[in-house]
């Protein structure tokens, strides 16, 4: 969970390939994606993941 008032995308980083798929300037999906294969694309990926990742908080179901 994200406290922050954002837009997250949707990403997903392999050891293989990074997607991410944005918000359009009215704050709904762009079903546009992007996917790239190369290394330097899966480290941005990797860490555009870890930032929203710190930015959130884990929910427990009780």
């Amino acid at each position: 969970m994200c406290e922050e008032n954002l837009n997250l995308p949707t990403i997903a980083v392999t050891e293989k390939f990074m997607y991410i798929c944005l918000f359009n300037k009215q704050g709904k999906y762009d079903h546009r994606k992007v996917m790239s294969f190369d290394a330097s694309a899966l480290r941005w990926g990797r860490e555009l993941f870890m930032h929203y990742n710190e930015l959130s908080q884990e929910v427990i179901e009780i």
